[in-house]
């Protein structure tokens, strides 16, 4: 509702209420990077019979290589988490493009230039509540 809220009684414009949603995408990839960070998920591609035949190799190798499912998830997220920002940033950063391309009147600089050129108010009133429901979503549904 804060977003309603802004426009109706504090005159947001489009270009305001897009930058906030865009806010979100960002808060949600970086929620996204702390799942990554705390999972303890297994390995495999979700078929049961495919997952269960990855579990029966890597336990059948030998463990004087220190191969254990343990070491292949802390692999995968050394190398999955840096692969998520880089790809997740270029798309946030496009993104955040073509809100200023499609809502933003003014002839400004390149979309992350202009960033620092805007009120950032609304943003700022609106990403608070926004990151804090994600927050909290990511501690109760996720890590509880």
């Amino acid at each position: 509702m804060i977003p309603v809220a802004g426009v109706v009684f504090f005159g947001w414009r489009v270009l305001d209420v897009m930058l906030l949603y865009w806010a979100e995408n960002v808060v949600i990839g970086v929620i996204n990077v702390l799942r990554m960070a705390v999972s303890r998920g297994g390995l495999g591609v979700g078929d049961g019979r495919i997952d269960a035949a990855i579990r029966a190799a890597i336990e059948a190798a030998p463990q004087a290589q220190g191969v254990t499912l343990e070491r292949i998830g802390q692999i995968m997220r050394i190398t999955m988490i840096p692969f998520f920002i880089v790809h997740y940033g270029l798309f946030c950063w496009a993104h955040l493009s073509a809100i200023f391309f499609l809502f933003d009147p003014g002839d400004r600089a390149p979309a992350i230039v202009s960033l620092f050129g805007f009120d950032a108010i609304p943003l700022l009133i609106g990403i608070g509540p926004i990151a804090v429901s994600h927050l909290y979503s990511f501690v109760t549904n996720f890590m509880g």
